[in-house]
């Protein structure tokens, strides 16, 4: 039996498969991970300013507004070449993902986009009991779109493929029903167990 939520579903998937799966550009207060192989001593996390810009070691100030992800990353390599011998370097876009409603952490979260859905939820604590993880709200610049938790989960789809973007709201609003199903109870555990792992797991437990 086809649920009523399914057609919401499908203009989720096609408002943001429309665009692509991950923002075209860099824009101010985005975050980017810059690992170096052969120096881990400058591998960190960096937040493009307001004026958009990173600011690094070795080579200063870069403008990093308006660049897609390949373009930043062999301009960074360019640079730090000026420095450094053979900078094999890799960039990682840091979504800044706020994550409201019924989870017990609610916050703005700084997530590589590779995680997935319930993987950004768990680093908020988890939802709640009373979570409604069949209709998700994304909001983004004005425009709400409803997804499934479960759907999402149960495709393996990452933050990337679904199409989250950096700015984005993630709502879980409250059940109405009294009742849980399995399913219900196994994402809400499965999230909560996720937590303290990926606590330690892209912060090191600090």
């Amino acid at each position: 039996m086809r649920h009523s939520w399914v057609p919401l579903l499908f203009a989720f998937q096609a408002a943001l498969f429309g665009q692509n799966k991950v923002q075209d550009t860099f824009r101010p207060g985005d975050g980017v991970l810059v690992k170096f192989w052969r120096y881990p001593e400058l591998t960190d996390t960096f937040q493009i300013d307001a004026m958009g810009y990173l600011h690094l070691p070795l080579v200063g100030d870069i403008r990093a507004e308006g660049l897609g992800w390949k373009e930043l990353e062999d301009t960074l390599e360019q640079r730090f070449a000026r420095y450094l011998k053979e900078p094999e370097l890799t960039l990682t876009p840091m979504f800044r993902i706020k994550v409201l409603g019924n989870v017990k952490r609610p916050g703005i979260y700084r997530t590589p986009g590779g995680l997935t859905l319930v993987d950004i939820l768990a680093m908020a604590g988890g939802p709640a009991p009373n979570a409604d993880l069949r209709h998700v709200r994304i909001q983004r610049e004005g425009q709400t779109f409803i997804v499934n938790l479960e759907d999402v989960v149960e495709k393996g789809r990452t933050a990337m493929d679904i199409g989250l973007r950096s700015g984005d709201i993630v709502y879980i609003p409250e059940s109405r029903r009294f009742f849980r199903d399995w399913r219900d109870i196994y994402f809400i555990l499965s999230a909560a167990a996720l937590a303290w792992s990926l606590y330690q797991g892209i912060w090191g437990g600090r």
